[in-house]
């Protein structure tokens, strides 16, 4: 499964990669691309997230990620990649893993 999203979301970014090389007046959407993911964020009550510091600090403690951060893990850089922001993917591609992967205690 692991595999699967973290396949698929390497073909979105080059997607949308292509997408704003072709069209680069998408970058004048920046703003409103920002105001979506924050708009998003706060919908699904997650305005504290912490990225991946989030991911390794649940990896110390224990705790598993809420599984409703990943439709926003997965779109909110795949939006602004492609309005032209400066966005992480290896950090995407760690929280969708981390969610997606069993957690410790169910190694026991």
């Amino acid at each position: 499964m692991i595999g699967i999203v973290g396949t698929l979301f390497f073909f979105f970014m080059v997607k949308v990669t292509s997408l704003r090389l072709e069209n680069p007046w998408l970058i004048l959407l920046l703003p409103f691309g920002g105001l979506f993911i924050i708009g998003a964020y706060h919908l699904l009550h997650d305005e504290k997230d912490s990225g991946t510091d989030l991911v390794l600090s649940s990896i110390h403690s224990g705790d598993r990620l809420p599984v409703r951060m990943a439709p926003l893990i997965f779109i909110s850089p795949l939006s602004l990649y492609l309005l032209g922001g400066s966005v992480g993917r290896e950090g995407a591609a760690l929280q969708l893993c981390s969610l997606l992967a069993p957690g410790p205690k169910s190694f026991y």
